[in-house]
């Protein structure tokens, strides 16, 4: 029987996905778990190439990053550390997904906001481009510790009638990403069991039902804009040339 990882790899990404969201808890017993892991390695892998690659054309044609320090970063030093304090501070609510853990470990952060401060020309036909953001683990594990206080008696309680809490801040919203007065950031679901993906991001006006991966994907399939999607709009055609040269997740 091929495996998971060999489908992957053959191509049948999306597929292959999909199964791993109905493995759920099952997924991380030992009769699947090398081959799960396997996946979600090399889904990583082909995500850190993807971003580095964005990151070089969006420099290469002048982007004006908004935090253009942080723009791109590699997992830092004390990644496990982190992410065992994220995972102690998120204990009394859920757990964290096998995904966002191996996004961390293997590919580190992006901010492909644009900065409204600099009178620089904007490359884009249209505002709520949505770049893709995923916070620092240092910074996502400092909101928590921060706001722990804050989810009690009535995060618990949603957690024995619902599979998914509001979960993890990772990113702004679409407004805020364009410097406008917006709604509440973009989360990552907590699932009360461990689970290899979750929905992200939760309760968007965006309208996007993803997980995680998925998010990821459709952020590829954009070049990094997933707002572009359904906008009727065509990327700039710096971007609309490099999509080609993406690798499948």
């Amino acid at each position: 029987m091929t495996s998971l990882y060999e489908r992957f790899r053959s191509g049948d990404c999306k597929r292959v996905w999909q199964e791993l969201n109905q493995l759920g808890e099952k997924g991380f017993a030992p009769a699947y778990f090398e081959d799960v892991q396997a996946v979600v390695n090399e889904t990583m892998l082909r995500t850190r190439y993807n971003l580095d690659l964005l990151y070089k054309v969006l420099q290469d044609n002048g982007y004006q990053f908004e935090h253009p320090e942080e723009a791109r970063l590699l997992p830092a030093y004390n990644t496990d550390h982190l992410l065992n304090r994220l995972k102690t501070a998120v204990s009394p609510v859920g757990h964290l997904p096998l995904s966002i853990c191996e996004f961390y470990k293997t590919v580190g952060s992006v901010d492909f906001t644009w900065s409204w401060e600099l009178e620089a020309y904007f490359p884009f036909n249209q505002l709520y481009t949505d770049a893709i953001v995923v916070f620092k683990l240092q910074d996502a594990t400092e909101l928590v510790e921060e706001q722990i206080a804050d989810w009690s008696e009535e995060n618990e309680y949603r957690l024995t009638v619902e599979e998914e809490t509001e979960g993890l801040w990772l990113a702004p919203d679409h407004y805020h990403k364009d410097n406008v007065s917006g709604g509440s950031g973009y989360n990552l679901a907590l699932t009360q069991t461990p689970s290899i993906d979750a929905a992200f991001p939760v309760d968007n006006e965006m309208g996007y039902q993803t997980t995680f991966v998925e998010y990821l994907r459709l952020c590829f399939k954009w070049a990094g804009f997933p707002g572009f999607a359904g906008s009727g709009i065509d990327l700039p055609q710096f971007l609309h040339k490099i999509k080609k040269e993406l690798k499948n997740i």
